[in-house]
Order: C-alpha cells, then structure tokens, then sequence
C-alpha cells in the first residue's frame, strides 16, 4: 500500500494499517475467479464511477468499472463517509475504515469477498474536503444472501451455509474476528461452478489480542449477535461470538426464518441473553433441517461462550450433515 496518494485522514492510522499482524492469513488464490493479478492496492484514477447505487446509513455505494489492463471488471466502489460537522461521527469514520483496510486488504479465499483495493475521493458530504478512501469491491449481481435465497426458494442452503463456515474458520485460523456475521453480510457471487456464499463487511472486525486504540467495535444488528452482548456496553468481540452469531445466521438461511422472528432485534436479544430463549425447531420447518444439523446449531449458541465448537470443527460436522428431509 505504499503510495503518494494523499491519505488524508488516514495518516495517523498508516503505519497502524500497514503492519503485519502476527499472524499473516494464507492467500489463497486458487478459485478466485475475481482475482486480478498485478494489481495495485491504489486505484486512484482507474476506477471509473458509472452511477450511484445505494446508500445506507453512512455508507454510499457506487456502481462502477475498474479498467486495468485493457480489461473492464464491474466493482462496487464503497465510502463510508462522516456525518457534517460531527468530529466524533469524523473520527469514528477514519477509525472503521483504517480498521477495514487493515484486515481486509491481506484475506484472499474463496469465501471471503475480494478485495481489490482503494481509490481516493473528495465525498459530496465530507465538509473538511480530505480524501476519502473508498474500497473496490467485485460486484455482486445476485446481492446479499438474505435478498438471494428469497429470490431462489428451490436452491439448496447447506452448500451456502458451508460456504460461511470456511470463510469464518479461515478468518479465525489467523485470529480475526469478524463481529458483524449476520445474512446482510453474506453475499451471493456467481463462480465458474455455481453460486457461491462470500463473507463482506470488515467495518467491525478486529484481531484478536491486539489492541487498535480504537475502543470496541459495535455490531449493528443485535438479533444476530450473541447473547452475551445484550448491552451495547458489554460488546467485545470473540472467535466464540462469531460462532453464535454464524448459527444464527445459518438459521436464517436454512429455514428463510430470523430467529425468534415474533420479537423485535433488542426483545430478542434480550430474551436470549436474560431470560436464555432460544430458537425452537418447530419454529423453523424446513426440507434440510435435520436433527443433526439442530444440535450443532444447539452447540453454537450455548450460553457458555467457552463451550461452543470451533469454526474447524463446525466446517467438518456439516460435511457429514445428511441433508435428507427429517420433518
């Protein structure tokens, strides 16, 4: 990542951003069609924005074509921008997006959406008039998990679920966490062999044991965190609170069903943690929910973080899981 472009903001945080963890992850290259070799970390000036996309909160997304040796590839350029003239949402927003560049720029695996790099903005509503850095994403036609499985009642969920496991046992094998595991977060990318389930979203990961200065990270969706986070305060993310949250997550893929959909995101959290309710089998009727897969999902979200499966784990009990209708 080293660069001339202007940082901006990000200064403080570049030293921060490009040290190596202990832990350098594995790149795996092999498979990721999305992978485009030689190209640099800096996109400034070959990203071409075609038209706004979405925006949500404070992030904006933009449609667009990264041009990079006479080849044309359609990327999603993201901003996290601050909001007008609160140093506090400024701060927050350099801190998540040095967050995001640490950890996201040196994953490479299949189930991890790719990251191809960064370009550099002046946003509409950035009133200090600094660079932003955007990220450039591969774009997702098929968009999140959740929007896809609904769109394609009839394609099987486990695959896609498996998908999630190896992508998050990857993450944890190299000690990140990933504090935000929920379907919005989970995309639906098309492959040479299919459909498959790629983690996104790294604005809340952190590794593990080293301290960012940062605080804690928030995750935003409380249905699908674990129970002990029933109180914003409490949030600190681990490798043990990924898994609840990916169980959940599973859930909901599986069955098209949130858990403990009949509560709203802060009743059913704190059910779950205060009065230790739980998702129920016959609340989520569905061809592939076998009794096998619903004592893993059971193990994963046991109240005692120190008593759920690892990731590892989790990844070989649902390449034994028999998808065959038990109902």
């Amino acid at each position: 990542m080293e660069s001339t472009t202007n940082y901006g903001s990000l200064a403080a945080y570049k030293n921060w951003i490009l040290a190596p963890p202990r832990k350098i992850p594995e790149q795996h290259a092999q498979g990721l069609y999305d992978h485009i070799e030689g190209l640099p970390e800096d996109l400034t000036g070959l990203v071409e924005r075609a038209r706004y996309h979405l925006n949500v909160g404070n992030t904006l997304l933009y449609n667009g074509d990264l041009v990079f040796q006479g080849r044309v590839h359609k990327v999603i350029i993201r901003s996290t921008v601050p909001t007008p003239y609160s140093e506090e949402s400024f701060r927050e927003t350099t801190q998540a997006n040095a967050r995001e560049l640490k950890i996201w720029r040196l994953l490479r695996h299949p189930n991890i959406l790719q990251f191809h790099g960064v370009c550099f903005h002046r946003s509409f509503n950035n009133t200090k008039g600094q660079l932003i850095p955007s990220l450039v994403l591969p774009y997702c036609e098929n968009g999140s998990m959740n929007i896809f499985l609904t769109n394609h009642p009839r394609i099987p969920r486990l695959p896609l679920v498996r998908d999630v496991a190896k992508g998050l046992a990857y993450l944890h094998k190299y000690d990140i966490i990933h504090a935000d595991i929920k379907p919005a977060n989970i995309l639906a990318q098309n492959s040479s062999s299919g459909v498959r389930a790629v983690i996104a979203d790294f604005g809340s990961a952190k590794i593990e044991g080293e301290l960012d200065g940062f605080g804690r990270s928030n995750t935003k969706t409380l249905r699908y965190v674990a129970p002990e986070f029933a109180h914003p305060a409490s949030w600190i993310a681990t490798k043990a609170s990924d898994v609840c949250s990916f169980s959940f997550t599973a859930l909901a893929m599986v069955s098209g069903k949130e858990p403990l959909a009949d509560l709203g995101d802060i009743e059913a959290t704190t059910a779950m943690a205060q009065g230790g309710r739980r998702p129920q089998r016959p609340d989520h009727p569905c061809s592939e929910m076998s009794r096998l897969l619903w004592a893993l999902f059971e193990a994963c979200w046991l109240a005692a973080p120190e008593r759920r499966p690892g990731m590892d784990s989790v990844v070989a009990q649902l390449g034994v899981i028999s998808t065959e209708r038990t109902l």
